[in-house]
């Protein structure tokens, strides 16, 4: 497993899992030494959490199952979608009838590594995806919240290995970002 989110999606909670397939034992030494990831594809699962009154059990029922590029890094929603993040790219998903269907993508990242949905604030009407990259920045992308379609993006070279994002609100919306090379913490204000 890569990526664990709690997800609301047509107005029911979901379990979303990524997932990372890694290599045989023997291979992985290689990969390493080429400098590569590891994992050369992945999947994504929707999970239903479904309870049984009568046992009072709970089972994990999938919903939906994609195959993807890469490992998948990160899943969050924005404006309904669900997005996830995995190698170089981040796609926007329609969920229907159990099916996954990409909306739109973007593959201007060297490692799509971490995501956060900016809340609207001040600063900007609607919400905005954060993209943290492991090997090179921080994006800023603009979904349209009616077709999912990524339409516009800004970009923060200032940091080098993002391996985590997360929001923050203080005197005003803003993403705290851990970036590897520098061990250390910025803030980003959207």
């Amino acid at each position: 497993m890569s990526s664990l989110s709690e997800v609301l999606l047509n107005e029911h909670h979901y379990i979303a899992v990524g997932t990372a397939l890694l290599p045989e034992d023997e291979e992985v030494d290689l990969v390493y030494e080429e400098n590569a990831s590891p994992a050369k594809e992945g999947r994504l699962l929707l999970l239903d959490p479904v309870h049984d009154r009568s046992t009072n059990t709970w089972t994990l029922e999938i919903s939906a199952e994609l195959k993807t590029v890469g490992a998948v890094n990160d899943i969050t929603i924005i404006h309904e979608f669900l997005a996830y993040a995995a190698a170089s790219k981040v796609s926007i998903m329609k969920y229907e009838d159990d099916v996954l269907t990409e909306l739109s993508n973007f593959s201007s990242t060297f490692i799509a590594h971490s995501l956060f949905t900016a809340p609207p604030s001040k600063y900007q009407a609607e919400e905005k995806l954060i993209v943290g990259d492991g090997m090179r920045s921080v994006l800023m992308l603009e979904v349209d919240d009616e077709s999912g379609m990524i339409y516009g993006d800004d970009r923060d070279l200032a940091t080098h290995q993002v391996v985590a994002l997360a929001g923050i609100k203080d005197r005003g919306q803003g993403v705290v970002v851990a970036d590897v090379s520098d061990s250390s913490f910025g803030q980003w204000t959207s």
